[in-house]
Formats: C-alpha cells, sequence, structure tokens
C-alpha cells in the first residue's frame, strides 16, 4: 500500500494552524521562509519554501521538493 504526504500551504493566515494541525495532525505545512517565525506553533511539521508568490509556484515547489501530486488549502 502506497503512503502519501499531505502538505497545506499556507499564507499569512498561522492562527489557523491549531485546528488545522488537529484536523490533519500528519500534514506538513508548507509556508515562505520569511514567515517562520510566525508559524512556530507548526513545530516540527513545518516546511518552509524559498520567497515566491502565487500557489501554482508554491504548489510546483512542494511536488519538486516532496514529491506530492496534491495539497489541501489552509481554511480559507
Amino acid at each position: 500500500m502506497e503512503t502519501y504526504q499531505i502538505v497545506a500551504p499556507s499564507r499569512r493566515r498561522a492562527g489557523n494552524m491549531p485546528k488545522i494541525l488537529s484536523l490533519l495532525p500528519d500534514a506538513l505545512i508548507c509556508v515562505d521562509e520569511t514567515e517562520a517565525d510566525d508559524y512556530a506553533v507548526c513545530g516540527d511539521r513545518l516546511l518552509l519554501h524559498p520567497p515566491m508568490t502565487g500557489l501554482p509556484r508554491i504548489r510546483n515547489w512542494i511536488h519538486d521538493n516532496v514529491g506530492c501530486g496534491s495539497s489541501v488549502g489552509d481554511g480559507q
């Protein structure tokens, strides 16, 4: 059986993380490295991408670096 890593890209929504992490406790939360301090609540679930804009670019970065085929939103 294959396993998949769930990755939730997020931007400027650190306040949503307690709920997102309770719903998806094994998910990685992917944010711009400049927001790392704001998302410290994610602990080892935090995945930092280099500064970039646009969800398609971020999803491509996730695909290239994690290998996942899809991602989930962060609650907005």
